[in-house]
């Protein structure tokens, strides 16, 4: 356990270190390539679908493409499309479909270089 000042252990150490654990056992090196393989899917295998959902997405990966697809919405690439349950029922491309190369060579997760960039794009019509 890591030590507060005054030796006492507190509930927030546990808490976070639970946190460090889940976070690492989350950690996937092919992150970013992943994520390419669901935009190149999207692209050229449903690029004829106006809706999609995950289960197609997933057939052309061959792995569960559920995190990719929430990052992409995330970002502003897709959107949720509302099944009549007020359920997700599948997903829409946006206005700035598809992501820029840029996305990808800061690594799919770094928010931090791409932003500028959607922000830039936002509103292109297409």
């Amino acid at each position: 356990m890591i030590k507060r000042a005054g030796g006492q252990n507190g509930l927030a150490d546990v808490v976070l270190m639970a946190q460090l654990i889940r976070a690492i056992a989350k950690y996937d090196p092919a992150y970013t390539e992943k994520v390419k393989l669901v935009v190149e899917a999207i692209n050229e295998k449903l690029s004829q679908c106006e809706q999609l959902c995950l289960a197609d997405v997933g057939r052309h990966v061959d792995f569960d493409c559920h995190r990719y697809i929430r990052l992409l919405c995330r970002r502003g690439y897709l959107t949720s499309a509302m099944g009549e349950n007020r359920r997700i029922s599948g997903y829409v491309r946006s206005k700035i479909w598809p992501p820029p190369p840029e996305f990808f060579e800061a690594g799919a997760g770094d928010q931090r270089k791409v932003a500028g960039h959607e922000r830039q794009h936002a509103g292109r019509e297409e």
